[in-house]
C-alpha cells in the first residue's frame, strides 16, 4: 500500500448518554485504528448502531474524539445516503457545483471549467447543470453529489451507505462510477454499507466493526473467504 492518505489511530469516543448525573455509558468507538492508502476503497461494515457513521463525522471533524487521533494527508469530503437531502433544491446543478468551489477561493474564471470537466467525469449531461436537484432521478442525484465531493479534488471521499437508497441498477451505475473515478483521480474512498456484496465487489480491503470496535480488518478477499472473527462469520452467514 501506498504511504497512508488516513490513518486513525487509537480513536475513543463519541455520544454517551446524557443523565442528570451527567454524561454516563461507554463511548460508541473504542480504540479504533486503521489506514486508508491513495487511490484505495476500503470498505467499512457492521450492523446498525455500531459506529460507523460516528467514526466517519470524527473523520470529517463534525465530532471530536474523547482519544485518539485522525491525520489526513489533504481534504476529505462526503456522500450521503439520501442526495436529495444533501443538496440545495433552491440552486441550479451549477451553482451546487460551484459552491464548494467559491468556499476554497477558486478564482471566478476556472467555477464554469471545472464544473463542466466534474460533470463529465461523473456522466452528468452538460444540459443537467441549469436543472434543480429535484427534477432529477435518485441515480442523477447521487451523481451530483459525488461530483460536489469531488470538485475540490480531495484525497478522500467517505461515502455513508451511497447506494441503499437505489434501485439494483441504478446502483451498479454508481458503483462502476465510483471504481472509474478512483481510476481518474486516485481519490481514496471510505465506503460505509451493510451489503456485503457491495463490498465484496467494489472494495481492495474491508474493516469489520461490532460494539463501536474494529473486530477484523484486511483484504477483502481474505476476509470473506477466511474469516477470523465469529461476528464476522455471522456477517457471512447471513448474506448466505
Amino acid at each position: 500500500m501506498s504511504d497512508p492518505i488516513l490513518t486513525v489511530s487509537s480513536l475513543c469516543g463519541g455520544y454517551e448518554k446524557k443523565t442528570l448525573f451527567g454524561k454516563q455509558g461507554r463511548p460508541v468507538l473504542r480504540d479504533v485504528s486503521f489506514t486508508v492508502g491513495k487511490g484505495e476503497i476500503v470498505g467499512l461494515v457492521g450492523e446498525s448502531g455500531t459506529g460507523k457513521s460516528t467514526l466517519a463525522k470524527m473523520i470529517l471533524g463534525v465530532v471530536m474524539p474523547a482519544s485518539g487521533a485522525v491525520a489526513l494527508a489533504g481534504q476529505a469530503r462526503m456522500v450521503f445516503q439520501n442526495p436529495g437531502a444533501s443538496l440545495n433544491p433552491s440552486f441550479t446543478v451549477r451553482r451546487i457545483l460551484e459552491e464548494p468551489l467559491r468556499v476554497s477561493g477558486v478564482p471566478r474564471a476556472e467555477l464554469a471549467p471545472r464544473v463542466e470537466e466534474i460533470a463529465a467525469q461523473c456522466g452528468l449531461e452538460k444540459s443537467l447543470l441549469a436543472v434543480r436537484p429535484g427534477t432529477l432521478s435518485g441515480g442523477q442525484q447521487q451523481r451530483v453529489a459525488i461530483a460536489a465531493a469531488l470538485i475540490t479534488r480531495p484525497a478522500l471521499v467517505v461515502a455513508d451507505e451511497p447506494v441503499s437508497a437505489l434501485d439494483v441498477t441504478v446502483a451498479a451505475g454508481i458503483l462502476e462510477l465510483i471504481r472509474r473515478l478512483r481510476a481518474e483521480t486516485g481519490t481514496a474512498f471510505l465506503f460505509i454499507s451493510h451489503d456485503l456484496n457491495v463490498i465484496a465487489s467494489l472494495c481492495d480491503r474491508v474493516l469489520v466493526m461490532k460494539d463501536g470496535a474494529l473486530v477484523e480488518q484486511g483484504d477483502v478477499k481474505t476476509v470473506f473467504t477466511s474469516p477470523s472473527h465469529p461476528y464476522t462469520r455471522r456477517l457471512l452467514d447471513s448474506v448466505l
